[in-house]
Order: C-alpha cells, then structure tokens, then sequence
C-alpha cells in the first residue's frame, strides 16, 4: 500500500515539476520576444508611454497567453522533431532532450511498477485478481491523463500515455503467461484497443511517434497474450486487420512510415509461420489473405506515390521491397509447383505496369528501376524454375534484350535502356562453359548457337542505342567517356570473333584456322582504327589499334613457334601485307585534305 501511495505521490511532484518548467519556458520565450522587439531608445519611449498604452500592452499578453492554451492547427513544438525525412536517431535524441527530467522519471516509475509487480507476486501480499485490476486501473488512469494532457503539452501528455499504455501491456502479459487469467481474444482485444487508443490521439494531436509506437503494439500483441501457437488463421486475420488499419492511418496523415512498420510486421508473421508453423488444411486461406494484402500493399503503393510525387521518400521504395519480398515468399513456399511460375510472371506483369504508371506519373527514374529490377527477378525465377541448361540461357537473353528495349520505349531516354541491358551480364556467365571447344563435337550445336546469339544481341542492342542517341557531348567525341552502347558493340564482337575461331578449327586444320582467324581479324581492326581516326572516335580508334596489336602478340608469341614454315611464311606475309596496305588508305586522306 505504501508503495502505491508513494508512486502517485510522486507522479504528482513530476507533474508539478513539469508545470513549474513550461511555465518558466513560456517567461523565457516572452522576455526573449521582448529583447528582440526593443529598439535603442527603447527605455526612455517605455517611460513616456501612457497609461493606457501600458494597459493595451498587458491585455496584448494576456490574449498570447490565452492563445497558447488552445489547441493549435499546426503542429506542436514539441511535435518538431517527428518532421518527414528528418532522421530518426536525430530526432529521437532531441525528443528526449526537451523536458528530459520528465521522461527519465516516467522511465523510473515504470521499472519501478514492475519491480513492484514482481515483489507483490513474490510475497503474495494481493490475489490475482487484485493484482491484475491494479495494474490496469493505474494503466488506464496515466493513459486518459496523458491524452488529457496532450491538448497543451503534447510533450508530457504522450510521455504519460506511453507510461500507461506499456502498463496495460505488461499487465496483460502477464495475466496470461502467469495465471493464464483472460481467455486468448480478451487479452488481445485488450492491447489492440490500447493500440487504437494511441493511433487515435496520435491523429488527433498530429504525433506520429505514437502511431508508430501503437502499430508495433498491436503487431506484437499476439505474443504478450500467450496465443503464438494457437490457431494461425486468426493470426494472420488479426495481422491483416491491424495492417489494413495501418494503411488507412497512413492515408490520413501521410505517414509513410506506418506502411513500412505494417509490411515488415506481416513479412515477419509470414516468414516465422512459413517455417516454423504446420499451417495444415488452411494452407490455402493463409496463401488467399497473404496475396490479398500483398495487393493492398502494391495499390497503396502505387497510389501513395502518385499522390505524394513531389515528396518521395525512402519509405515508398522500401514498402515496393518488403511486398515483392512477401509476394515471392509465399509463392516458392506454399504455391504449388506447377503454377509458381505462372503466379511469379503474373506478379512480374502487375509490377511491370506499375513500373509503367508510376513513371508516366511522376518521371522518377529511381522508381522505374526498382520496379522493373522487381519484376526481371521475378520473370528470372519463374524462367530457372521451368528450364535449364542452355535453354535457360537462350531465355534469359530474349528477356533481357526485352525489357532493355521497353525500358527506352517507355522512357523515351537511351541511358535508361542501357542501365538495363546490364542484365545481359547474367546470360554471358551462362555460356562461359560454350567456349569449351572440348564441347564441340559438330559445327552447328547449341554452343554454337548460344554464341553467335549473344553476339549478334549485343551488337543488335549496342547499335539501336547508337542510333537513337540524338546529340553526343565534347567528351564522347574525343573518346574521354566510353558509353555504355560502345561497350556493347565492344564485347559483342569479341563474342563474333570466338564464334569464328571455333567455327573455323572444325572446319579446318589449326593453322588453316589461325590464319583466316588472324587475317579476319586484321581487316576488322584496320577499318575501325582508320573509321575512329577520321571521325574523332578514339574509342574505336583505340579498339581497332588494340585489336591489331594482339594479332601481332599472337604471330610473335605463339605462331611463330607452332605453326608450319609454309603457313607460317603466308601468314607474316598476308598480314604484313595488310598492315602495309594502311599506308595507303592514309595518303589518300592526306591528298584528299591538301585538294
């Protein structure tokens, strides 16, 4: 009994501290205004003013101070620190800052209640009964006398229904994890009104740190009423209202961070019970609510994006991540295996169109990206899950050239297509083993066709940017910047030129083969060092000159040795003839610039 009394006790001095302390804020900040509203002759005009002008002046703060007792529209100063994209460390630190002495001894009353609770339970000086009805009298008391307090100083009002909220909580958990006393829906009914109650006021006074604090409440409430185990399917209904109930608080205020908390406490229900729990019979209900909501998470997305376009912000990316993650989860975990990739190009096509309407609306390429990276995952793992070996590669090259050309057809911009053709990394490691020529029993085999494919589909890709591309900058005409469509022609004729080696030794001996090898290669790298010479392209002039130079590497280094005298004579010969032959074409040039 003494205990309780000397809690109250002192939540009454800490209520009277806090008091005294805004009062001495709101004497500080009037004498401020007026330092700052004097002027050098401010004491001699106060002396001379009237009566009456003094009079005016009293009843001017008289109506200030009135006014900073009413509730305000905007928001609170002690609301400041929970601004949008503020971070939230930051912003947590100067919360506590203001009117620190009060929250420290919030923090100290709450250990101590619950050392209290724990000493009473121990030596048995109140029933069960008693002890659960104090705890929720004192919980529901602080909660009402903080949302009371709220309406003028939001700072200790929020404090006190955190303070009384997190009682009721620990109360409830422990009625059931200890005397098992409410039944698993009254406990839950409990903390998900508690919940509501501090979303509510967190609306009503703009504080969104208390939205936050209630959703994770209530996501968390399952487990403080002892009901883990027991019935899934009302789990996940319960998860579903609660983050249905998020999204419709998110709206209300623009707080995009209740969508994110919402996701990622169904992404944890979803992984813990898709692993740990025997879902049973009801496999197919649980699989039905968790694309439903993955859908109301997309469409709120999509929809919070478009309306918000001017101010986006991390949370609108995450959100995107946490649902393509839950959505794919689900899928390769509890879809049958015939239709997993079925639903994963279904789910792919629905992003892909969200990638389409969230571009058209807003331009924001970061989005594009994110969406369409969503969706090529998810077209790759239903394409893995279907086929392999070389047909796995001969997919995932169409399909990368394609979403690489719809890219630029929805962007109207190169640069966009070109930061997706990026995906053709993935089929180029595929055919690495292609180049075995171990591999090649026949001339015409799937190896050969991987090659000459990627080849052709990067030069294919590599030119359509070339063409596309309107103007071209100082630095690319003097080769300073390679672009990533250079790049593209770059390796895909390497590509060609490995398709000809190999092609060449089936049809003919080695030496036969490294010699039109060789001398192909020679006429290539001319024409492209004298094409990027006369045209100011040093990138091709470099790629041709680079070209020739491993020609001549090979000839010093391995076919000197290697190949027979006769071949070997007309292969120095065909290609010293080639390289004279330059002298040539820049005459030419030369006589054509002096006419």
């Amino acid at each position: 009994m003494f205990a309780i009394i000397g809690i109250i006790i002192l939540i009454g001095v800490l209520f009277k501290m806090s008091s005294l302390q805004q009062q001495i804020f709101n004497l500080e900040d009037k004498l401020s205004s007026i330092k700052r509203n004097k002027t050098p002759h401010a004491n001699s005009v106060f002396q001379e003013q009237t009566h009456a002008e003094q009079q005016t002046q009293l009843q001017q703060v008289q109506n200030e101070e009135v006014a900073e007792k009413l509730p305000q529209n905007n928001v609170p100063r002690e609301n400041q620190y929970f601004e949008e994209g503020s971070d939230p460390i930051d912003h947590f630190v100067e919360w506590f800052k203001e009117n620190w002495i009060l929250k420290v001894g919030i923090l100290l009353i709450l250990t101590g209640f619950g050392w209290f609770i724990s000493y009473a339970f121990i030596y048995n000086w109140i029933g069960p009964a008693e002890r659960i009805a104090l705890g929720l009298i004192v919980g529901i008391g602080l909660s009402i006398f903080g949302s009371i307090q709220m309406k003028n100083k939001l700072t200790q009002g929020g404090a006190f229904l955190i303070l009384g909220t997190s009682i009721i909580l620990i109360t409830t958990y422990a009625s059931r994890f200890i005397y098992d006393f409410f039944n698993p829906v009254i406990a839950l009914s409990i903390v998900f009104v508690v919940s509501a109650f501090l979303v509510l006021n967190s609306l009503k006074y703009d504080a969104k740190y208390l939205a936050i604090i209630g959703v994770v409440m209530a996501a968390l409430a399952p487990t403080f009423t002892n009901v883990v185990n027991e019935d899934i399917l009302g789990r996940f209904l319960y998860i579903a209202v609660v983050s249905v109930s998020s999204i419709w608080v998110m709206f209300q205020k623009n707080w995009r961070e209740i969508g994110v908390v919402s996701a990622l406490a169904f992404l944890g229900y979803s992984l813990y019970y898709g692993f740990f729990g025997e879902l049973g019979n009801q496999e197919y209900l649980i699989l039905s609510i968790a694309y439903i909501l993955s859908g109301i998470f997309f469409v709120t997305n999509i929809f919070n994006i478009i309306k918000f376009k001017d101010s986006i912000t991390e949370n609108d990316f995450i959100l995107g991540i946490l649902n393509s993650i839950m959505i794919m989860f689900w899928t390769i975990s509890h879809v049958p295996e015939s239709m997993q990739s079925l639903v994963l190009i279904l789910s792919a096509v629905i992003f892909l169109f969200g990638s389409y309407i969230v571009f058209v609306n807003t331009k924001d390429e970061k989005l594009l990206y994110l969406y369409l990276l969503i969706s090529v995952v998810y077209i790759a793992t239903a394409t893995a899950l279907e086929l392999e070996g070389n047909a796995l590669v001969f997919a995932y090259l169409f399909e990368s050239a394609i979403i690489s050309v719809s890219g630029y057809f929805i962007t109207k911009k190169p640069e966009v297509g070109e930061s997706l053709s990026l995906l053709m990394i993935g089929p180029m490691l595929l055919s690495i083993e292609s180049f075995n020529s171990y591999r090649w029993k026949s001339l015409f085999n799937e190896d050969f066709a991987i090659i000459l494919c990627i080849g052709v589909v990067l030069m294919a890709l590599g030119y359509f940017y070339f063409i596309n591309r309107k103007e071209e900058d100082e630095s690319f005409i003097s080769g300073i910047e390679v672009y990533p469509y250079s790049m593209m022609l770059i390796v895909g004729s390497f590509y060609l030129y490995a398709l000809l080696w190999l092609s060449l030794g089936m049809l003919f001996t080695e030496s036969v083969a490294v010699l039109i090898s060789l001398s192909v290669y020679t006429l290539v790298g001319i024409t492209t060092y004298f094409y990027g010479k006369t045209n100011l392209r040093k990138v091709y002039m470099y790629y041709g000159g680079t070209l020739l130079l491993l020609v001549v590497a090979r000839l010093l280094l391995v076919d000197v040795w290697d190949m027979e005298l006769a071949l070997r004579i007309v292969a120095f010969v065909v290609i010293g003839i080639l390289f004279v032959s330059t002298s040539f074409i820049g005459k030419n040039k030369k006589n054509e610039i002096l006419s």
